[in-house]
């Protein structure tokens, strides 16, 4: 019998690299081809879809099936709806605090008309970033990775460990690590708490928008306090109380969760 993957750290990081690796060997003749072609939106746009469908087809070649990668939510009853609901007003004000108050991220390009004088996303990247991107990182992370990590590990380190990888795989720039980090344990949360991986994916496209938002309201003057120091400092702090609590109330969810069903 076949063993499932990924169910462990390991297994995880090995499935983000591999595919990884083979698609940059299936991509590399092209480059050599066109020696003076530079990689633009379009080219990384087909790597990134490349990529998943590798990974995918690893995980159906090694597995036969992603049967593993469904979860029914977590709690039952009324009064788990409203923990749940709470748990999602909770993730979405934590999405609106990280994308407003850190900062980490910039998500906007400038056009190529020196008549704009705002920052405003290109519709490829728009595209990629609100509906094809989180629907692919939704897929590898949250409904592949987490689930199998989620079979071996306790549903608050399964999140967490998670959304270290998803950070990782946010290097670029290295800042992007610690907005990405913190963005993954909000999915992680909004997807084992509601088994539903169109509702993660929902949040994933909110979160993006609101960075395109923010890109484009730091660029008008009228909003220069955006860049005050002061300004970022006292965001920082109120994000990390609010993360803190969203992290706790996690904890105590899920934690709840496992004892519940290690009861019956």
């Amino acid at each position: 019998m076949k063993k499932i993957i990924p169910t462990t750290v390991v297994q995880a990081i090995l499935l983000l690299i591999l595919p990884l690796i083979i698609t940059a060997i299936i991509t590399l003749p092209f480059l050599l081809i066109y020696k003076d072609y530079r990689p633009d939106e379009l080219f990384k746009n087909l790597f990134i879809v490349l990529y998943t469908f590798t990974i995918l087809l690893v995980v159906w070649i090694k597995n036969g099936s992603f049967a593993h990668t469904r979860i029914s939510g977590t709690l039952d009853g009324e009064k788990a709806r409203k923990a749940r609901n709470a748990l999602f007003l909770l993730a979405m004000i934590s999405i609106i605090v990280i994308r407003f108050g850190i900062n980490i991220k910039n998500l906007s390009f400038r056009t190529p008309t020196d008549n704009i004088p705002y920052q405003v996303p290109s519709y490829l990247f728009f595209f990629s970033a609100v509906i094809w991107g989180p629907i692919l990182e939704e897929i590898i992370f949250r409904k592949i990775i987490l689930t199998g990590l989620l079979s071996r590990y306790s549903p608050f380190k399964a999140i967490i460990y998670t959304s270290i990888l998803f950070g990782c795989m946010h290097y670029h720039p290295i800042q992007d690590i610690v907005q990405a980090f913190l963005a993954g344990i909000i999915l992680g949360a909004v997807f084992y708490a509601s088994g539903k991986l169109w509702i993660s994916i929902l949040f994933h496209s909110a979160a993006n928008i609101l960075g395109f938002l923010f890109s484009y309201l730091k660029s008008i003057p009228t909003f220069h306090f955006l860049h005050n120091n002061d300004y970022k400092m006292i965001s920082f702090i109120l994000c990390s109380i609010l993360m803190a609590y969203l992290i706790k109330r996690m904890y105590d969810i899920f934690s709840l969760s496992t004892s519940k069903k290690e009861c019956q």
